[in-house]
Formats: structure tokens, C-alpha cells, sequence
């Protein structure tokens, strides 16, 4: 995978594109690049997010180089080779004057939660981990060797490992996590249990992450010192009688980024804390904007407000905080397309799948789950005929789709179409511009019940709907399912 792959599309794109070519669509500098004058010094750069590449790694839109880089897996040493797409990840090093690539001097990623599965909820797509709440959507990615059915292959008892972004919402005011990606832990429990979060009710030697209790007797925490409203990370193998974790380690860890004034910070999660549209938290990071700053909404109503994927970019003053130049509202990425690619434009970087275009990026986040296992999967090792599935929120021209997640798959018969139905007329109604005809289809409503015809046209219109079946080059026979998806 190459720069060059990514910024082709990325730059050329024209109305599809939701902003410019910077790092996670930002406009940045590109002196030296087109022969306006010598490149400026790469900045020092702090950033969080979601792995979206490989071919070096690609975190928010940015493209670090990994010669050289130190590894930390789960607090050990490691190689680029055992990260995966979809984790999230710290990286510290030095981002470019062309805002799209740089290099990272060290990359760390550590799981939120690891430990057996309870309270599995496939209707709502929840479970629990260890007192955590794990959530599911439209953007998490399941470990294709251990989970490619998602959660319908996982089971109460299973022991998996999540990473993800915290939000503010559960019972208590302690936050789910919002898993981007989820891998079963296969060989059994002989590894530590482990889980990283804000630390409350510390009163002796327990404490609380979550609705977890810890017992901490007899271990001393590394790394600094343990206090409520701090963040520590915690293994343990079993459990006290009242149910504790029992900690075999317990290490400090810090809530935001232990950043120098002036360095550049890019991080991706979700709005914890919300003071103001100018005074906020992702996670542990408190994020201020000023009058300058781009608030980009991706269409999406109502601004800044909490439990709201983002992305903040600019600089670090000598407070810790991270004063924002840009940040962009992270849609929820209900639209989806399974099926072969039709078309494909190198230079717009787009792709058709079903009769939708679907416009990719910098920060489209690329897996290759077919046979031939591509590791640095990118938009140019795609082909005609390539059987995938595309996630992603609406783009800026009517009726195509702002990719957020491609998986390539070997091919299949199973072809879907979800989106928000319009012109509904028993038996065809319309998906993002196109016409889905229902005859010969099952129904099924938004808790897989099923229904009968006439309900689920008298309910489709303005909802979110998949179909499932064939596309025959201009319509798509929804012969197999069509189901109600959102009220």
C-alpha cells in the first residue's frame, strides 16, 4: 500500500469529498509537494484512533511510516505484523507538513477489556466483560478467525478480547464501550483477565473500573499513584467469593495524552464529557475550541453535544489540553452494501456495488477476510467482480454512500442493500436511488420477528430497510428478505 494509493482518490474526488486532503480530511500545507518551496520540518505529533491500513499504518488518515517504530502490544514488546485493522491505537512520533504522512517512533495498543462474555444481548448488541459494557455497531470489526459471524457465533462463557472508544451513557453514568473491534480468545483462560478505566470508589485496597470490583491486597500499583477519577489498568486470573477481581497487577495509566506544548494531536472517540461546543472531553482528553476552529457536521443535525463520535486535530498548549484547528463529527454508518464491485475509478476513487457509488478515502478503513489475505489491503488491490461489504453515512451527492469500512470476502451469492426506503409502493420501494423489488421476499421487522407484507409497507417509508437478494444490473430483486432496521 502506498501514499500515493490513498491520496489519488482522496485528493482528485471532487463533490464527493466531505473536506480536503489532510489528515482525516483536514486542508493541510503541501509545500514541497508541488514545487512550492522546501518542506517545513515534520512536527512532533501525538495521535488516538481506529488502524484503518497497513503498508507501514494509517491512523486517522495519516499514513506514519514504521521503520524504526517500538511496538508495545498489551504491554509487551511487539512487531506491526500482530496489530490488526480496527484496533485502537496510540502513536507518538512526527507528522509532515503535508498533513498525510509521518512517522511514528512508537506505537501502543492495549485491549479495553479481556475476560469471559456474560449477559450476551444479540437484539440490542450488547454484552458484558468483566462489569464492562461492550457495544456493537455498525463499525465494529469481529476477528475473522475466531468471529466471522459476529455475534451470532458468540456465546455466554466465551473469552474475548475488545478495543474500542468509551461513551458516557450507561446505568450510573459508567460508560460502554463501543467496540471497533472483537476477538474471540481461543486455548483457554491460562492468560490474565485485564481491563483499563477510570478508577472509582478506591477505599483500601478495592476499588471499582466500571461495575468491576477490584482487590488489589498484598500488589503494589506501578506507574504513579492510584486515585479516583484516575486510569489504571488491571490483571487478575480469578475472583473472590464476592466476586472482586482479583489483581495480580495493578499500572497507573494516564486518562489523555502526556503531550509536549506545541506538539500536534489527532485523536478519534467519542465526546465522554460536554461542557461546551468550546470545552470538552474525548475519553480523558480534554479538547477546547476557538472562533477558528472547523467544526466539519457531515450533515449530521445538532453539533457538538456528548456521546457523539469524533475527530479533533490541532495543537497541545502547556496545559495538556488540545486546542482544536478542525474537528469532525463522526456519523453513525447505517447504510450498507453487500455484493460485487461493478465499477471501479482510480482517479475518483469510488467504487459501485449494487447500482450505488460509494466514495472512499484516507480514513476508509480497508480488510481483506477473502482467501488470499492481503495484509496491506488498499483501494488499489481491489478488482471488478470483488466480492464486499461497505459501511458507511451518506455522502455529499444524493443516493451514493461516504465509505467508512470495506471488507473483501471471497465471492458469495448473498447480496444486501441497506438504507432508508422511499417511493414504498407494495411490492418495489427504493434504497439510496435504487429500486428494490420485494415479490417472492420474507418479511421481518427491527427485532427479527417476522411480519406480514402489508405491515412492512405500511411501516417501510422514511425507515431504515435491508433487503436481501440479487442485482440483476438495474434492479435489485429482493427475492430473499426485506426487514425494518430503525423505528
Amino acid at each position: 500500500m502506498t501514499t500515493f494509493n490513498r491520496l489519488l482518490g482522496a485528493c482528485l474526488a471532487g463533490a464527493f469529498l466531505l473536506a480536503g486532503c489532510g489528515g482525516g480530511g483536514g486542508g493541510a500545507s503541501s509545500a514541497g509537494i508541488n514545487g512550492g518551496g522546501a518542506p517545513a520540518a515534520p512536527t512532533s505529533a501525538f495521535a488516538k484512533g481506529t488502524i484503518t491500513g497497513f503498508g507501514s499504518i494509517f491512523v486517522n488518515g495519516v499514513e506514519y511510516s514504521t521503520s524504526g517504530t517500538q511496538f508495545r502490544i498489551d504491554d509487551n514488546p511487539g512487531v506491526e505484523s500482530d496489530l490488526r485493522v480496527g484496533q485502537v491505537v496510540t502513536v507518538q512520533g512526527t507528522i509532515n507538513s503535508n498533513g498525510t504522512t509521518g512517522t511514528a517512533t512508537a506505537v501502543t495498543f492495549n485491549n479495553d477489556v479481556e475476560g469471559p462474555v456474560s449477559a450476551l444481548d444479540r437484539v440490542l448488541g450488547t454484552f458484558t466483560v468483566l462489569g464492562q459494557t461492550v457495544r456493537v455497531n455498525a463499525t465494529t470489526t469481529y476477528d475473522d478467525s475466531s468471529l466471522a459471524g459476529g455475534l451470532a457465533v458468540l456465546n455466554n462463557g466465551d473469552v474475548v478480547e475488545v478495543t474500542g472508544f468509551r461513551n458516557s451513557v450507561a446505568a450510573g453514568g459508567v460508560g460502554e464501550i463501543v467496540a471497533t473491534r472483537i476477538q474471540r480468545r481461543t486455548g483457554g483462560i491460562a492468560s490474565p483477565f485485564e481491563v483499563t478505566g477510570k478508577v472509582s470508589n478506591l477505599v483500601g485496597s478495592t476499588f471499582n473500573i466500571g461495575f468491576l470490583g477490584v482487590s488489589f491486597a498484598g500488589v503494589v500499583p506501578t506507574d504513579g499513584t492510584l486515585a479516583n477519577d484516575g486510569c489504571a489498568e488491571v490483571k487478575g486470573t480469578s475472583f473472590t467469593q464476592a466476586g472482586l477481581l482479583i489483581a495480580t497487577s495493578v499500572e497507573v495509566k494516564s486518562c489523555g495524552f502526556a503531550a509536549t506544548s506545541g506538539a500536534r494531536g489527532e485523536i478519534e472517540g467519542i465526546i465522554t464529557v460536554f461542557r461546551s461546543a468550546s470545552d470538552f472531553d474525548i475519553g480523558g482528553q480534554t479538547i477546547n475550541t476557538t472562533a477558528s476552529t472547523t467544526i466539519v457536521t457531515n450533515g449530521l443535525a445538532g453539533g457538538l453535544r456528548a456521546n457523539i463520535k469524533v475527530e479533533a486535530e490541532g495543537s497541545f498548549n502547556a496545559n495538556g489540553v488540545l486546542v482544536a484547528t478542525k474537528v469532525e463529527i463522526k456519523p453513525e454508518t447505517e447504510l450498507r452494501l453487500l455484493g460485487n464491485i461493478q465499477t471501479l475509478n482510480a482517479t475518483a476513487s469510488t467504487v459501485a456495488v449494487n447500482g450505488v457509488t460509494v466514495q472512499l478515502s484516507l480514513v476508509t478503513r480497508y480488510e481483506d477476510k477473502s482467501s488470499v489475505r492481503v495484509t496491506s489491503f488498499d483501494f488499489a488491490d481491489l478488482r471488478t467482480g470483488d466480492y464486499v461489504e461497505i459501511r458507511g453515512f451518506a455522502g455529499t451527492v444524493a443516493n451514493t454512500i461516504q465509505g467508512v469500512i470495506l471488507e473483501r470476502d471471497d465471492n458469495d451469492t448473498r447480496h444486501e442493500l441497506q438504507g432508508f426506503a422511499s417511493n414504498v409502493s407494495d411490492p418495489t420501494l427504493v434504497i439510496l436511488g435504487v429500486t428494490a423489488n420485494t415479490t417472492g421476499a420474507q418479511f421481518r421487522d427491527i427485532n427479527d420477528l417476522p411480519m406480514n407484507r402489508a405491515d412492512f409497507f405500511a411501516q417501510a417509508n422514511g425507515r431504515l430497510v435491508k433487503v436481501r437478494g440479487t442485482w440483476n444490473g438495474t434492479t435489485f430483486l429482493a427475492n430473499v428478505e426485506a426487514q425494518l432496521e430503525s423505528p
